[in-house]
């Protein structure tokens, strides 16, 4: 019992004394570091949230969202041969900076020909059978279409698909180009058939008269293939 009155009386004597100067130093000193780690902190938090703004907001690609920029067509198929295939290309720039010189580069499909596009819209032919959509400048959250027509060649055989390769959006942003891939996915399948429906057999003498006992069988056989597809 002795002991732990001595103890409680050493305690006291220890709370009542003042702290030393050099325990007010260090007090003093980590609160200058931890107030410069917190200063530190926040000016990382800062910089990361503006590079975080700049490339993943500011700089997003512009033509990127597929819901806003895609190929459609208003054709319903089968389709027959000489028909005209009609494709709308959509586009929105959903970017946040200004578009300059936007090509729509498209590659006129297999066994088609181009036959009309929007008289409003510039025109230039590319390498082989590419077709260039010429646009100017193209603001933040604008957008439009551009139409083409192609017609599919005649004849052509039963089940020839007539598809449309991807569409290749070229674009300049503060003198720099861009590039942006849109699918297409759009297939249109041909109905063709033969049609030997005019074919003629005449049977007549070799000299033009009556036919008789003896006389030389001159025949003429006349075949046409009326249809939409080749015969072989």
């Amino acid at each position: 019992m002795k002991d732990f009155l001595n103890s409680i009386k050493k305690l006291q004597e220890k709370i009542k004394k003042p702290p030393k100067i050099t325990d007010i130093g260090n007090i003093t000193k980590n609160r200058k570091l931890l107030f410069t780690l917190i200063i530190s902190i926040a000016v990382i938090i800062v910089f990361s949230l503006a590079a975080y703004y700049y490339f993943f907001i500011y700089l997003r690609p512009n033509f990127n969202d597929f819901s806003q920029n895609y190929v459609s067509s208003n054709t319903p198929g089968p389709l027959k041969p000489g028909d005209e295939i009609s494709y709308i290309i959509s586009f929105k720039n959903t970017g946040n900076r200004t578009v300059d010189k936007l090509k729509i580069q498209v590659k006129i499909p297999l066994n088609t020909t181009f036959t009309s596009s929007d008289s409003d819209v510039p025109v230039e032919y590319g390498d082989g059978d590419t077709l260039v959509l010429n646009f100017n400048r193209i603001e933040k959250n604008q957008s439009g279409k551009a139409n083409f027509t192609v017609t599919a060649d005649k004849p052509l055989d039963n089940g020839t698909s007539i598809t449309l390769d991807d569409v290749i959006f070229n674009y300049i942003i503060n003198g720099r180009q861009y590039s942006q891939k849109i699918t297409s996915g759009l297939n249109h399948i041909i109905e063709s058939r033969l049609d030997f429906s005019n074919f003629g057999l005449k049977v007549v003498d070799e000299n033009g008269g009556d036919l008789k006992m003896g006389d030389i069988i001159k025949y003429t056989i006349t075949v046409k293939n009326s249809g939409d597809m080749n015969a072989t």
